[in-house]
């Protein structure tokens, strides 16, 4: 079992523990004390491995209990082969983690409609889904690439009854030029909430630990020869 996915079972587990219940309780109480301007709207490193050269940032979003998140790494291959990974929408479910599902339900020019079923194979942990626009913002002259994306859902499938609906899902993927275009410096930003009966602070916990896994499918997908750099990949 990965250490992710322990991660997950073990936030479910500490949910059942009465005192655990108490110190959560307390916990809230004194971050509802602090007024919301004292809180800080500024990036804060709250995760940094210089062997795997990625670091992960958090911070608050006026309005809501989810903190959102940016991962900041460097990747050994050049800007478009790693935007032509992230444009492999519907090959998702193959290589990014959770995802069991992921499929382009229509393109409009530089924006892509796209569905996704989010499985984490746990207990007492829901299927979630959700759907949301994709604009590419990337700049090719300047060997800039990336994508912004907002939810969706009124363009995706009606609900399942089984099915949680992720309501909040946005963020982007940037990928910037380093040593003269042989690698590249890959900033991802999310800010989104999984819903459901997860309280607050364990969404954002689980959130913060999947980027790293976020950035390995990354790297471990981006060397594949239909990915190379030479040509672009269409959105498929």
């Amino acid at each position: 079992m990965s250490k992710q996915k322990t991660s997950w079972g073990l936030g479910v587990f500490m949910l059942e523990a009465k005192p655990y219940r108490v110190i959560c309780a307390l916990v809230l109480f004194a971050v509802m004390l602090v007024p919301a301007a004292a809180r800080s709207t500024e990036w804060e490193s709250k995760y940094k491995n210089q062997n795997d050269r990625l670091e992960v940032f958090e911070r608050e979003v006026p309005g809501s209990p989810i903190k959102e998140l940016k991962g900041v790494g460097e990747i050994d291959a050049p800007p478009r082969a790693c935007w032509n990974v992230i444009r492999d929408y519907n090959g998702y479910a193959a290589f990014m983690p959770y995802v069991k599902k992921s499929e382009i339900l229509k393109v409009h020019g530089a924006t892509t409609y796209l569905y996704s079923v989010i499985d984490p194979n746990l207990p007492f942990i829901s299927v979630r889904d959700y759907t949301i626009k994709i604009d590419d913002v990337s700049e090719p002259a300047s060997n800039r690439y990336g994508t912004r994306w907002t939810t969706a859902n009124d363009d995706g499938p009606t609900k399942e009854p089984a099915m949680i609906r992720i309501e909040r899902n946005v963020g982007s993927w940037e990928f910037t030029p380093l040593d003269n275009g042989r690698r590249t410096l890959a900033t991802y930003v999310l800010h989104t909430d999984p819903g459901g009966q997860l309280p607050s602070w364990a969404s954002a916990w689980a959130n913060l630990r999947a980027i790293p896994g976020v950035f390995s499918a990354l790297r471990r997908t981006v060397g594949e020869a239909k990915y190379r750099d030479d040509s672009e990949v269409p959105a498929r």
